[in-house]
């Protein structure tokens, strides 16, 4: 069982292409309800607070959740956020984006 921290991860259209990692916490969760696609999407759109007032369109997203695993719709945006891990690692960022609890 994976026992991490839920989270999205989103490519988005923001001021040009971007990424980001938001991290769920247990309200949240429960506002989303059945951890799908789709009822993540609509909660996102839903919300007018960071993340998604930061982030312009969302192209695609990856999401996780103990074990449901929901993958990238486009391999565009799965080729994105690999190369701006792969940056961010290199320029020693351990990690990036948004955590619901504490802010960027």
């Amino acid at each position: 069982m994976n026992t991490r921290r839920p989270y999205i991860d989103f490519v988005s259209d923001s001021h040009g292409k971007c990424g980001c990692r938001y991290k769920l916490d247990d309200n949240e969760l429960r506002e989303i309800g059945e951890f799908t696609r789709e009822n993540i999407s609509r909660w996102m759109d839903n919300r007018a607070d960071p993340p998604r007032a930061d982030l312009g369109l969302i192209l695609d997203m990856h999401a996780v959740c103990g074990d449901i695993d929901i993958p990238w719709a486009t391999e565009d945006a799965k080729q994105f956020w690999e190369q701006l891990v792969t940056m961010m690692a290199s320029e020693g960022v351990s990690g990036f984006g948004w955590d619901s609890r504490v802010g960027w």
